[in-house]
C-alpha cells in the first residue's frame, strides 16, 4: 500500500537523492524543454511543486509527479511536467487521492502533454480526454 503526499520545497533538500532519478525519467521523455537541475530551481523558486507516493512499509517514496500550476480565467489547472515511479497514479484510487489533493489547493483540472501511447492509456485507464494535440519544430537559435 502506499500513500500519496504534496511535499513542501521545504523537505526538497532532503529527498531530492531520491526524487532527482524519479523525476529525472520524466524529463527524459521530454523534448529538451527542461533539465533536471532547472527542473530543480523552479522547485525551490515555488514555480514547481511536487507530489510524492511513499510506500507504508518501508516509509520510501516509489513515485514522484512535478507540476505547474496554470491560472486560467474559469479555473486553475495542474501542468505535469515529469511523472516517474512504477505505477504511479496507475489506479483509481491514486487518482482520488490526488484529485482531493489538487481540490484541496484550489485546483480544478489535470493536463499534460503526452505521447500518443500515454494519451490512450490515460484515456482508457482513467478516463482522461484528449483535447488538445501539440506539435512542434525545432528552428534553432
Amino acid at each position: 500500500m502506499k500513500s500519496i503526499h504534496y511535499l513542501s520545497r521545504e523537505h526538497l533538500d532532503k529527498y531530492w537523492p531520491v526524487l532527482k532519478p524519479l523525476l529525472e525519467k520524466g524529463i527524459l521523455l521530454c523534448q529538451d524543454e527542461i533539465t533536471i537541475d532547472q527542473l530543480r530551481l523552479l522547485i525551490v523558486q515555488g514555480q514547481t511543486h511536487v507530489i510524492v507516493a511513499v510506500d507504508n512499509d518501508t516509509g520510501g517514496i516509489i513515485g514522484a509527479l512535478a507540476f505547474e500550476i496554470t491560472p486560467y480565467p474559469n479555473c486553475r489547472a495542474m501542468n505535469i511536467i515529469s511523472l516517474g515511479g512504477d505505477n504511479l497514479f496507475a489506479d483509481e484510487y491514486d487518482m482520488e487521492v490526488l484529485k482531493g489533493i489538487l481540490k484541496q489547493n484550489g485546483i480544478s483540472k489535470i493536463q499534460g502533454w503526452c505521447y500518443p501511447a500515454q494519451a490512450r492509456l490515460f484515456s482508457s485507464k482513467l478516463g482522461f480526454t484528449k483535447t488538445y494535440q501539440m506539435v512542434s519544430l525545432d528552428i534553432g537559435e
